[in-house]
């Protein structure tokens, strides 16, 4: 299906900036980081991150390695992304369990999800030349949260009251 392409390039991205995991030269380059600096990157980003979480969430001190893979290789970035995609979806959830009880609330969460996807923590590493995940949130903000509803419920593996 067409708006569901954007998925693809998101799925496509992760597995760049993941890159590799398990990859089994050594010699990663300038473009490359252990686990260990993804993670201090993670950090970083978390300390000086630009946008508020909603309230009565926190980062997570440790960004979660993919599939728990602590040995593979991870593109320049991922650290500081995971911090960025950790912050989209926690306003993502929060607009989803206040759909039905608080539209001005979802809307205002809405209006977060859109800021921290069009900034350039996500945006260096997204690529979505369709505009379906755009189009996604056009929908939702007419009141069709199916699509939404779908992509950020089980967003990383969790689920948040969808």
């Amino acid at each position: 299906m067409k708006p569901r392409r954007w998925r693809v390039a998101v799925s496509a991205v992760v597995l760049i900036l993941g890159g590799l995991a398990g990859c089994a030269s050594d010699d990663m380059g300038p473009d490359w980081m252990t686990w260990d600096q993804a993670n201090r990157e993670y950090q970083a980003a978390v300390a000086s991150f630009p946008f508020a979480l909603p309230e009565g969430v926190s980062f997570t001190p440790d960004a979660r390695p993919p599939g728990g893979d602590t040995h593979g290789r991870y593109g320049r970035g991922y650290g500081a992304m995971q911090a960025y995609v950790f912050a989209e979806y926690a306003w993502a959830c929060t607009a989803l369990r206040e759909r039905v009880h608080d539209p001005v609330a979802a809307s205002a969460a809405l209006d977060e999800v859109q800021r921290i996807h069009d900034s350039p923590g996500i945006q260096a590493n997204f690529s979505d030349p369709g505009g379906g995940w755009q189009a996604m949130i056009d929908k939702t903000r007419l009141g069709d949260w199916a699509d939404f509803a779908q992509t950020y419920s089980g967003f990383g593996g969790e689920t948040c009251g969808a």
